[in-house]
């Protein structure tokens, strides 16, 4: 028995005499549901947490720049009549080509109408895509589809930079969940993510209360929300409390998890590009006049890795 009427047309066609309603779009109205938003914080929070310092040199400032996570804006130049399934097939299509060109496996993505009612998607990843790449491949699932316009190489894509950002899991999360109830409906899904995130489930560890003491109070300093019941507490830790944390079976465990989802979804081994994009290795980075900051998170990421 479902628990709910089910309106998808493949659990349907196992029953005889059923036919399905509607699509998906009448679960959701267009909305981000209060479960959807609980499964967009999770794959935020792994997908921070997994990511690695990558950095960037900016000729204008004459500085290094680092950073973990992108924001990747698809526009749409000609829709037209084209469905919003019809346009999730070059998302695929996509996905499967910024593997290709840049090793892009980790992801999160939302799709939004924009004002004129033109689907537009944004996308975080932790993989380094330079901007003419990126529309470069953009451009190129539009061309093959027949919907990039009358121009033959329009700017249909932006990469926002986020090493500004203070506190960048918190914007994503709360960005990629925000609902806008004054513009049109999104046929189908409205977000999703790579499989390496979408099978990361959280880890937990039971401590008993005698065992906890003093430490409930940085627990909860170092959490992002605690959960109160008649029987436990829960906590849900930030992912930079474990940098910090002494060995013991909480660290060993999310460890193995960071392992788990980096495990043949591990993007591009750079982590430096000079000016325009190019990668270039840690000696020629040091001698353009990399920080000691710099070169010390480096060292400790290598560690991680081994």
């Amino acid at each position: 028995m479902l628990r709910e009427p089910y309106r998808g047309g493949n659990r349907l066609s196992n029953f005889k005499g059923v036919k399905s309603e509607g699509d998906l779009s009448n679960q959701h109205a267009g909305q981000i549901s209060a479960n959807a938003k609980s499964k967009i914080r999770n794959a935020v929070l792994w997908l921070e947490a997994q990511a690695q310092w990558k950095w960037c040199y900016s000729k204008k400032s004459s500085k290094w720049f680092r950073w973990k996570l992108n924001f990747i804006h698809l526009t749409i130049p000609a829709q037209g009549i084209k469905s919003d399934q019809f346009i999730k097939k070059i998302l695929n299509r996509f996905f499967l080509y910024a593997y290709r060109k840049t090793g892009m496996r980790t992801y999160v993505w939302k799709a939004e109408p924009q004002q004129r009612g033109e689907i537009h998607f944004h996308i975080t990843s932790d993989c380094y895509i330079w901007k003419k790449t990126l529309q470069n491949i953009w451009n190129g699932c539009l061309r093959y589809y027949g919907v990039i316009g009358t121009h033959s190489n329009p700017p249909s894509t932006r990469v926002h930079p986020t090493h500004n950002i203070v506190n960048m899991t918190a914007y994503l999360i709360k960005y990629i969940t925000k609902n806008d109830k004054d513009r049109r409906i999104i046929q189908g899904r409205l977000w999703g993510c790579s499989r390496n995130l979408s099978q990361a489930k959280n880890i937990f560890v039971t401590i008993n209360e005698n065992e906890v003491g003093e430490e409930g109070r940085e627990l909860t300093k170092e959490s992002y929300r605690v959960d109160e019941y008649d029987w436990l507490t829960m906590y849900s830790l930030k992912p930079n409390y474990f940098d910090n944390l002494p060995e013991c079976e909480v660290l060993h465990k999310y460890r193995q998890k960071i392992r788990s989802i980096q495990k043949g979804y591990a993007p591009t081994k750079n982590f430096f590009y000079d000016e325009d994009g190019n990668p270039i290795t840690f000696e020629n980075a040091k001698k353009i006049g990399l920080k000691p900051i710099d070169d010390l998170l480096y060292q400790q990421q290598l560690c991680l890795q081994t």
